[in-house]
């Protein structure tokens, strides 16, 4: 993947990309047509070396609709690269599947995950 830049990520970096996957999510849960919840909502948990993005479905007023929680991706903000979540805890470290930073950074990902590697 092309980095743009190598310096830590800001947190408005993050915000930023974190409100793209919710919007590519939430337009894609309308194309479904799915009726059991009102939605979904993405949310990033910043951690010492990542920052973790994950998704959940939500009622009409916004609580969630279950206690299910998935890992999205994660985000090295060391360098911005996108990662694919290997668990709730952990990426897989070993191939990047974008940058936060790059001209369309959701080139990488869909709304259910990361982009598989095809091989």
């Amino acid at each position: 993947m092309n980095t743009i830049e190598k310096n830590p990520v800001r947190p408005d970096e993050i915000e930023k990309f974190r409100a793209s996957i919710d919007a590519l999510c939430n337009s894609a849960w309308r194309a479904s047509g799915y009726t059991y919840a009102a939605g979904v909502r993405v949310e990033a948990s910043l951690g010492a070396r990542y920052a973790r993005l994950f998704r959940y479905e939500v009622n009409d007023d916004g609580n969630p609709w279950c206690s299910s929680r998935n890992a999205h991706c994660f985000v090295d903000l060391t360098n911005g690269d996108i990662l694919k979540a290997a668990g709730w805890k952990a990426p897989d470290r070993k191939n990047p599947r974008g940058n936060i930073r790059d001209l369309n950074p959701l080139a990488g990902v869909t709304e259910y995950g990361v982009n598989r590697l095809r091989g």
